[in-house]
């Protein structure tokens, strides 16, 4: 825990030292929380521009959701790909 709290989250040796294992526990859980909306805001954004990049071709009668550019596993609650995912991707690709 120590080499997370200096070394990623940017704590000094002494602050770390200082602190109570569950304190410490309860900071390294929030920066772990805002490291985590970092990167899926990251992504998101990422998502988004393909999404608009994508826009002027798409199929007529056929609006792009942006799980159809990439689907993440914050989209899924059980984080697996289902056979629909799977179809959906064929028929993005033209695999009839």
């Amino acid at each position: 825990m120590i080499a997370i709290a200096v070394g990623k989250a940017g704590m000094a040796v002494k602050e770390v030292y200082s602190l109570e294992v569950d304190e410490l526990s309860e900071i390294l859980r929030a920066w772990s929380e805002k490291e985590d909306a970092e990167y899926r805001d990251r992504w998101e954004r990422t998502r988004f521009l393909a999404l608009t990049a994508l826009l002027p071709y798409q199929k007529k009668g056929k609006r792009l959701k942006p799980t159809d550019i990439a689907k993440f596993p914050w989209d899924n609650p059980h984080g697996k790909t289902t056979s629909e995912d799977l179809e959906r991707i064929r028929t993005m690709f033209g695999e009839d």
